[in-house]
């Protein structure tokens, strides 16, 4: 199943640089307290825009689990596209998010080259993530106009 942030279903704008070099921040946050029922649902939660290289990436977790796991990547498809996604390009494997932050290696996030289409990126979860209130994801991601 498909999860997709407000900003990923084009209801809320994502902030986008067109200044070549200026950095610009965007918080993404998925409620995760109706639960994900199976540990290969995608959460597509960010924009990666047309011309920009990733220069952080930082997960945070919140409530999602004792020994939840994560991996955060580029989709397959464009952002915001509603059918069937994978995680073409994994960015960050296996990072600790139960009431965490885990930062992404900034020379793994550089090596990802820019591109004329806006992309997606997502999170997976390694076990399901039970119902329950206060359960988020949150994905700070900072971007750069190449």
């Amino acid at each position: 199943m498909l999860i997709q942030s407000k900003q990923a279903q084009l209801m809320a704008a994502v902030a986008v640089g067109f200044t070549a070099g200026l950095e610009t921040i965007n918080i993404y946050t998925v409620d995760l307290s109706a639960g994900i029922t199976a540990a290969d649902d995608i959460v597509e939660i960010a924009m990666l825009p047309a011309y920009s290289r990733i220069t952080g990436i930082d997960a945070i977790g919140v409530n999602t689990g004792t020994g939840e796991t994560a991996d955060v990547g580029i989709l397959s498809g464009n952002f915001g596209d509603t059918g069937t996604r994978t995680m073409a390009t994994v960015l960050m494997n296996d990072v600790t998010v139960h009431n965490a932050t885990a930062p992404g290696a900034l020379g793994t996030l550089i090596a990802i080259p820019p591109t004329e289409n806006n992309r997606s990126i997502g999170v997976t979860f390694s076990a399901n993530i039970a119902a329950g209130a206060g359960k988020s994801i949150q994905l700070v991601v900072r971007t750069i106009n190449a």
